[in-house]
């Protein structure tokens, strides 16, 4: 279906680069608009090999415009906008540590003893390592555990991605979908915590002596998915 755009011509005030694309056409402007994340994203690419589903973000914007003002804050893009600033923003959450040589990362201690492996989607925290034997980075990857102060209670939390060929990935904040063996409960809106089994979960551990901490929020989606916004507080309650 065609559509009319009335162009206005003036006096040139500004130049306007134009990048030419055999996609499409697209109109990004750069200025005096206000973005927004779109919580239903209609493209998810997979991030370091694992099923990590990114949301693009956009600028508002009112589509029932017909009159186009070229003026000297609107910066015209023919072709497929590929890079998005709220994604690089994203991305810089996502954090990889080369080299990062720690045995001890193939079991999760825990107050209790080992546990199982570390899994794609564990809450892990970071522990400064200064013997002999530390690796370059002078750091181990535990799994956090509730029963105990020490075990990333006042540390900075992460979600556990992979860790090959002694390359660690970790991501600090982000949207995020869990497996059901990573989360207990799930509700849209609900704020999330570690559970006495130390999985999230959107009802926290009671127990006496374990620490309570928010962790983030489920996002509601239509794709069924037990879609997480991460975000550590930075502080935390010990239970009497």
């Amino acid at each position: 279906m065609a559509h009319e755009i009335n162009v206005n011509i003036t006096h040139a005030k500004e130049d306007i680069n134009i990048s030419t694309y055999p996609d499409g056409l697209v109109f990004n402007p750069s200025h005096k608009t206000t973005p927004f994340v779109l919580a239903e994203p209609s493209n998810s690419v997979s991030v370091i090999g694992h099923h990590v589903n990114v949301v693009s973000s956009n600028t508002y914007a009112d589509n029932s415009v017909s009159v186009i003002n070229v003026g000297s804050q609107l910066n015209i893009t023919l072709g497929t906008l590929v890079e998005s600033p709220f994604q690089d923003q994203l991305d810089s959450f996502t954090y990889q540590f080369d080299d990062f040589v720690d045995p001890g990362i193939a079991y999760a201690w825990g107050g209790d003893g080992w546990d199982a492996s570390l899994k794609f989607g564990d809450v892990v925290y970071l522990e400064s390592d200064l013997s002999e034997n530390a690796n370059d980075w002078g750091a181990k990857c535990k799994k956090a555990f509730v029963n105990n102060v020490d075990y990333g209670a006042f540390n900075t939390l992460f979600i556990f991605i992979s860790h090959i060929d002694n390359t660690l990935i970790l991501m600090h904040k982000g949207f995020f979908d869990l497996d059901n063996e990573n989360i207990s409960q799930w509700t849209a809106g609900r704020a999330l915590y570690l559970n006495e089994n130390h999985i999230l979960d959107i009802t926290p551990t009671g127990e006496s002596e374990n620490w309570v901490r928010s962790l983030g929020y489920c996002l509601p989606n239509k794709d069924s998915k037990k879609r997480i916004w991460f975000e550590p507080d930075s502080t935390y309650i010990k239970i009497n």
